[in-house]
C-alpha cells in the first residue's frame, strides 16, 4: 500500500545533519526508507522513457542510470510502490511536453534524434555534487537536471587504412618461410595479398560512385591528398568484382519486391551507356549501306526506376538498356503469382508507361503532379483553366498533408480522398470533358 511521511524542509536539514553525524533516530528510518523508494520509482521512470526512446531509434536499450546522491525532497514524501500506478505517473511526467494531436513548432536545426549512428558518450558529474550545497548561493541543494546533449561533428576520410607488420623468419637451407598468425579478418574483402580492400570499403565505394556519382578519378585524387592512395583502375576492379558477388542478392530483393509489392512507381530517364551506342550506330550504319529504311532501329537508351512498395519496406530497382517502362513492366509481373491482389501502377502519363500487356493485374493510376504542370504549362494561353486547376489541386494536396498529419494508413488515406478530394477531381474532369466535347482545346 502507498505510504505518506509528513516531514517539514527543516525537518529535512536536520535528518540530513543526523545522517552526517550516523546518529539516526528510530523515525527516522521510515523517513529514510520513503525518500528511498521515492528515488527508486523516479530513476525507473526515468530509465523506462530513455529506453522507450532508443528503441524507438533502433539502439537498444538504455543502459543503466547511476545515481550519486539523494535529490532535494518536497514537504509532501508520499511513495508508491512498483506497479501500475507508478507506471502510469511516470508515463504522464515523460508527456508534459507533448499536446495532443498538435505539433510543436521547430527551430529549423536537425534534433538529437536525427543522428541515428552517432557514438554515445557519457560524461558523469563529479562525485558528490548531486546533493551538495550550491557553490553560487550557498542556500539550495543542487539536484538532478536535464543533460546536455553536443553534437560533434569529425571529418575522416571515406576510406581508412590500416598497415598490418607481420614478422616472418626464412630457412637458410631449403628456404621455407614461417610468417607470424594475423587475425583472418584482415584478409576479407577484394584485392591482393599485398593490399585488401575490406567489404566496407567496397560498401561504400558503390554508394560513392552510383549514389553520390562521385567519379572514380576524383576518389583517387582526394584520397591522394589524404595519404591513401586507392587507383582508379583499382576502383573500378573493386566495383566490378563487387557487382558480380551481389548480383544474386539483387534477384532475391527484385524477386521479393514484385512478389509482395503493394504499389509500384515506374518511369524512364535517358541514358548513355557506350557499347549500346555502338552497337546502335553500327545497325544504322549496316542498313544504310544495303540502302534500307532505318526506321525500325531503335535507338534510344533509357534507365527506368522501379519504385516496390512492400510491407517490410520500399525496394528501388534499376534497369539500363534499349527498352521502355512498359517493357520492364511485363518481364516484372512475370515473378507475380497468378490469382494474388491486383498492384497499384503510378506513373506519369508518357503512352510508353502504358504500353503493357499486364492491364488486367494492375489498377492503374498517373501523378497528379505531373498532370498540374501540364496545366500550369498553358497558364499563359489558358488562365481560366488553369486558376480552376491550380484550386482544385491545392485542394487534393492539403488534404493529403492533413492525412499525413493524421498518421492515417494507406487505406485509411486513399478512404479520406475519396471522401474529400474526390468531389474535387470530378469538378476538374467535368471541366476538361465539356472542352474536348465542345473541341476547344
Amino acid at each position: 500500500m502507498a505510504r505518506q511521511v509528513d516531514i517539514t524542509l527543516d525537518g529535512l536539514h536536520q535528518l540530513l545533519h543526523r545522517i552526517e553525524r550516523k546518529e539516526l533516530d528510530d523515525g527516522d528510518w521510515a523517513i529514510c526508507g520513503s525518500l528511498v523508494l521515492q528515488l527508486i520509482l523516479k530513476i525507473q521512470g526515468k530509465q523506462e522513457r530513455m529506453a522507450a526512446k532508443l528503441t524507438a531509434r533502433g539502439e537498444g536499450a538504455a543502459s543503466t542510470a547511476v545515481v550519486d546522491a539523494l535529490p532535494a525532497a518536497s514537504s509532501d514524501l508520499t511513495a508508491l510502490p512498483p506497479g501500475p500506478a507508478a507506471e502510469t505517473s511516470a508515463a504522464q511526467a515523460g508527456s508534459t511536453e507533448v499536446s495532443a494531436g498538435r505539433k510543436a513548432k521547430g527551430h529549423g536545426r536537425n534534433g538529437v534524434s536525427a543522428f541515428v549512428n552517432a557514438k554515445h558518450t557519457v560524461h558523469g558529474l563529479a562525485s558528490g555534487l548531486v546533493g551538495a550545497l550550491c557553490g553560487a548561493c550557498s542556500a539550495g541543494r543542487m539536484t538532478r537536471y536535464r543533460e546536455k546533449v553536443v553534437i560533434r561533428i569529425i571529418g575522416q576520410p571515406l576510406f581508412a587504412a590500416e598497415q598490418h607488420h607481420l614478422e616472418q623468419a626464412r630457412c637458410r637451407a631449403c628456404g621455407k618461410v614461417e610468417r607470424a598468425q594475423a587475425p583472418q579478418e584482415i584478409f576479407e574483402g577484394l584485392g591482393s595479398s599485398y593490399a585488401v580492400y575490406d567489404w566496407s570499403a567496397c560498401a561504400m565505394l558503390v554508394v560513392m560512385h552510383y549514389f553520390a556519382a562521385t567519379p572514380f578519378k576524383r576518389l583517387e585524387s582526394l584520397h591522394a591528398g589524404w595519404g591513401i592512395p586507392v587507383p582508379d583502375a583499382n576502383l573500378w576492379r573493386m566495383v566490378d568484382e563487387t557487382d558480380d558477388l551481389l548480383h544474386p542478392l539483387y534477384r532475391a530483393l527484385e524477386r521479393h519486391g514484385v512478389q509482395k509489392a503493394v504499389s509500384l512507381r515506374i518511369d524512364d530517364t535517358g541514358s548513355a551507356v557506350v557499347a549500346l551506342a555502338r552497337q546502335i550506330q553500327a545497325e544504322l550504319d549496316e542498313l544504310e549501306v544495303a540502302g534500307k529504311s532505318t526506321k525500325g532501329v531503335r535507338t534510344g537508351i533509357n534507365a527506368t526506376g522501379v519504385l516496390l512498395e512492400t510491407a517490410e519496406g520500399e525496394i528501388v530497382l534499376f534497369f539500363t538498356g534499349r527498352h521502355h517502362a512498359g517493357e520492364i513492366l511485363d518481364r516484372l509481373l512475370q515473378g507475380r503469382k497468378p490469382g494474388g491482389p491486383r498492384l497499384v501502377k503510378v506513373t506519369d502519363g508518357a503512352s510508353k508507361n502504358f504500353d503493357h500487356q499486364g492491364r488486367n493485374e494492375l489498377i492503374e493510376g498517373v501523378c497528379n503532379a505531373h498532370a498540374f504542370l501540364k496545366f500550369r504549362d498553358i497558364k499563359d494561353k489558358h488562365p481560366t483553366e488553369y486558376a480552376v486547376a491550380g484550386e482544385v489541386y491545392k485542394g487534393v494536396f492539403d488534404n493529403d498533408d492533413e492525412a499525413k498529419a493524421r498518421g492515417l494508413s494507406p487505406t485509411e488515406r486513399m478512404l479520406f480522398h475519396r471522401q474529400h478530394s474526390k468531389p474535387l477531381m470530378e469538378r476538374l474532369k467535368a471541366m476538361c470533358e465539356e472542352k474536348l466535347r465542345g473541341k476547344l482545346v
